[in-house]
């Protein structure tokens, strides 16, 4: 009898496969793509914040140099940090070898406007190799300001 009952058995019956339209719910679809989206804009986001964290460096450099109580101090480090970043933006140029009014007319070509051959600039050219003595006044900020106008005119 109970070999009569085990041949009564049947296998697991797996249901038919749903329809097309019925295996995922739309609302549900729409609201993954809604997520990707979100996600791919958020990624945009980050990565636009993220664009150019050099020129931030940079930037932040150059505020720190500008509470340098030394003016010639303050002229030679604004101008290395001027060069190594302009070396960075332009590897095709021979930036290495400019120096005084090649180098101001440089700045001047690539966002300067003027400022550095003709104005507050000049003082990067000839105050870091003067020699020790009384000292040049230079208005920091108003210099300080003059090369981040420059860096944030040359983003890489």
């Amino acid at each position: 009898m109970s070999e009569d009952l085990l041949n009564d058995l049947r296998d697991i019956q797996l249901p038919p496969a749903p329809p097309l339209a019925e295996l995922p719910d739309w609302g549900l679809a729409g609201l993954a793509l809604g997520c990707l989206a979100a996600l791919i804009g958020a990624g945009f986001a980050i990565r636009h914040r993220l664009r150019h964290p050099h020129l931030r460096k940079a930037r932040r450099h150059a505020l720190r140099l500008a509470l340098t109580p030394d003016t010639q101090c303050l002229a030679r480090e604004l101008s290395r940090l001027l060069r190594d970043y302009a070396r960075q933006c332009f590897p095709e140029r021979p930036i290495a070898g400019l120096s005084g009014m090649e180098w101001l007319h440089f700045l001047d070509e690539t966002g300067g406007g003027g400022e550095f051959s003709r104005g507050m600039g000049e003082t990067l050219a000839s105050l870091p190799y003067r020699p020790p003595g009384p000292s040049v006044q230079v208005d920091h900020a108003a210099l300080t300001a003059l090369v981040i106008r420059w860096l944030e005119a040359n983003p890489r």
